[in-house]
């Protein structure tokens, strides 16, 4: 990309947002660094940035977030407000941030607590499901292999499904996806 070889045993985390440090990216933060840090409330760069962003990627709306577990939690409270579902899928020793519906892990075919959990214990009622219907959804928080499309393409085939769900699919048909 640059002359150079990386590894990335991060999957890509945080660091290939903007490259690994290019010098336009270290001069912003640095020039930040200077006007100083805040992440509690929106500011005039932000609202800035959201509006760079959208005729890119085609998406009016961003939500910024300074951690992975912000970013999740914000998407599992978006998706069960706009769906009115409670229910999420999560994918089995994949890292969704320490969002605590997401600290879990299968083992012997059951939802357990991850080792290093402190928080609470997993919810008893999450399930694993080798094929999910519409009807998992209502059974708890389901947890999968990674890349198990078998899993997913049934209640994708049986829902009103946007094309964020589709080019989920095709990614990981297609391996972009990592694991």
């Amino acid at each position: 990309m640059d002359g150079h070889r990386y590894l990335d045993l991060c999957l890509g985390d945080t660091g290939a947002m903007t490259g690994h440090a290019p010098a336009a990216a270290v001069e912003a933060v640095r020039a930040q660094a200077g006007r100083g840090f805040t992440f509690m409330l929106p500011t005039p760069d932000a609202v800035w940035v959201g509006e760079e962003l959208a005729p890119r990627f085609g998406l009016p709306y961003w939500q910024f977030a300074v951690t992975a577990t912000d970013a999740n939690r914000f998407a599992i409270r978006l998706a069960r407000a706009v769906t009115g579902r409670p229910k999420i899928l999560i994918f089995n020793w994949c890292y969704h941030g320490s969002v605590d519906e997401t600290f879990a892990t299968l083992r012997d075919s059951q939802v357990v607590a991850r080792d290093g959990n402190l928080g609470p214990p997993v919810d008893p009622g999450f399930h694993t499901e080798r094929y999910m219907h519409l009807a998992a959804l209502n059974r708890g928080i389901l947890l999968t292999p990674f890349h198990n499309m078998a899993l997913i393409a049934p209640a994708v085939a049986e829902s009103d499904i946007d094309r964020h769900t589709e080019v989920f699919r095709e990614s990981v048909r297609a391996g972009r996806l990592y694991h």
